[in-house]
């Protein structure tokens, strides 16, 4: 397994091949601590679909330019995906 710091800078290999490597080691290594985050304010199905969301915005992220602190955008993202749920749920109880 490449570190998310050599992941992304491989010479010579595919760039599809690198963004797989730098999101698979950034699984491995925050998924854990983001869904744990995540089910404390949403239920566990919640906290999933907010986790695929997220690696979803890393992917698309990588594929612009990978982010220098990758833990940083997680925890950033996570917590901006949090706040629009509770947005979200604060405009439909206007309604």
């Amino acid at each position: 397994m490449h570190s998310l710091a050599t992941a992304v800078s491989l010479r010579g290999a595919n760039p599809s091949s690198r963004r797989n490597d730098y999101v698979s080691d950034s699984y491995a290594a925050y998924s854990r601590q983001l869904r744990t985050f995540f089910q404390r304010t949403v239920s566990e199905s919640e906290a999933e679909d907010l986790l695929q969301e997220l690696y979803v915005r890393l992917i698309r992220q990588v594929d612009r330019a990978p982010p220098t602190n990758c833990k940083g955008f997680l925890f950033s993202a996570a917590a901006n995906l949090l706040r629009a749920l509770v947005r979200r749920g604060a405009a439909r109880g206007l309604d």
